[in-house]
């Protein structure tokens, strides 16, 4: 269990690295902590998705911490949890609430309402999302500022299929 988080954690965090264009991409040595947000349901429908991605996230920051350490930078991430009680328009303020602490890369939303809700404003705000649970076949849009780790439904419906 703990390989497996850690390599979710270290490819969410890699991916959030080198999302950023040459001109964005920020060097180890310019910064002391790299803040990621998370917008996750620690209470309402998802709760337990959500108190698992909480626990998986700390553990991996703490993990990647360490390495970074191990490795002599002194930049560290630092993890800003927001609870966004599975529902769509709390999601959004939750979001603005992260980029007004400058906040580039979010972990999260969890449910596609909350990332449709969100996906306009991290748009408009070069804000990277990355949904690891969201599946609305509408939200599958080429170039856009969400990432999502999990195939849309579409794709998921024929794979199911094809295994029945």
């Amino acid at each position: 269990m703990k390989s497996i988080c850690l390599f979710m954690i270290s490819a969410i965090l890699l991916t959030m690295i080198f999302s950023c264009s040459e001109e964005k991409l920020v060097l180890f040595s310019d910064k002391d902590e790299i803040p990621v947000g998370a917008l996750l349901s620690i209470t309402g429908s998802w709760v337990s998705l959500g108190e698992s991605s909480q626990k998986a996230l700390e553990y991996g920051i703490a993990e990647i911490n360490a390495y970074m350490q191990e490795l002599g930078y002194s930049t560290r991430f630092r993890l800003y949890i927001e609870d966004t009680q599975t529902d769509p328009e709390i999601a959004l303020q939750k979001l603005k609430s992260l980029h007004a602490r400058k906040i580039k890369a979010v972990i999260g939303p969890q449910a596609s309402s909350e990332v449709s809700a969100c996906k306009e404003y991290a748009d408009e705000n070069d804000i990277l999302l990355i949904s690891h649970s969201s599946t609305a076949h509408a939200l599958a849009i080429e170039n856009d500022n969400v990432f999502r780790f999990c195939s849309d439904d579409r794709s998921e419906g024929k794979a199911v299929a094809q295994l029945m």
